[in-house]
């Protein structure tokens, strides 16, 4: 049921699902060279808390995760290129860097909101990564998913 929902949406003629309309999704009886370049609050709502983005979100910071084990600007440069097809300059750097430390920190204090973030979806959850890490790594995943190079060709 979770992967169902996107594999099947019923797409009218004269009007997109709502999580298209959402993002900005063109009608089917006009012909669209290039999406408009919004960011709306409803947006990032929707990819915020998407059981399926938050569910990729993980997977990918996890596979991340046990590719670059401790070198965090690595994994971090690999991240930004891989979602968005560009490499990230040194301020995009750190704000991924520092929203990492700072969701550390608070999944550190909080284990089980980790937990209950981390346990979002159907994939399993790699244990051998500390909670706190596997957490904040995702954080950093969906707030990338939500940059307007990640949505362009959504």
């Amino acid at each position: 049921g979770l992967y169902r929902r996107s594999l099947y949406t019923f797409w009218k003629r004269t009007g997109p699902a709502p999580v298209m309309m959402a993002l900005d999704a063109s009608k089917r009886d006009v012909c669209t060279v290039k999406r408009e370049r919004t960011s709306t609050p409803l947006q990032a709502l929707v990819l915020l808390n998407d059981p399926q983005l938050n569910e990729a979100a993980r997977v990918f910071a996890e596979k991340m995760l046990n590719k670059h084990g401790g070198n965090h600007s690595a994994m971090f440069a690999e991240m930004f290129r891989s979602v968005t097809s560009r490499n990230a300059n040194e301020q995009e750097l750190k704000i991924l860097q520092r929203i990492y430390r700072e969701q550390q920190e608070q999944f550190s204090g909080n284990p089980a909101a980790a937990k209950k973030f981390l346990t979002v979806g159907d994939a399993k959850r790699d244990g051998k990564l500390a909670i706190e890490d596997a957490a904040a790594a995702a954080v950093v995943a969906v707030a990338l998913f939500n940059f307007w190079e990640a949505l362009a060709e959504y």
